[in-house]
């Protein structure tokens, strides 16, 4: 009986199947992490580039109506 819960043991221990999802979670993860502490900081970029951009765009029209 040990013999058989023995070999069991070894047989789940070896068993390596499970490990792609736990990557896949933990790949995420960090995923997550990295977006979120950069998102303020990319939240801030875009909205200064397309500021400037309406600003240089809004200076376009009102020097071609003059």
């Amino acid at each position: 009986m040990w013999n058989s819960v023995k070999k069991q043991m070894h047989s789940f221990l070896k068993d390596e199947s499970g490990q792609s999802t736990t990557e896949y979670v933990l790949l995420l993860l960090f995923v997550v992490i990295a977006v979120r502490a950069a998102g303020g900081t990319l939240k801030t970029r875009i909205t200064g580039i397309l500021d400037a951009a309406f600003n240089k765009a809004e200076s376009a029209v009102e020097a071609s109506g003059e």
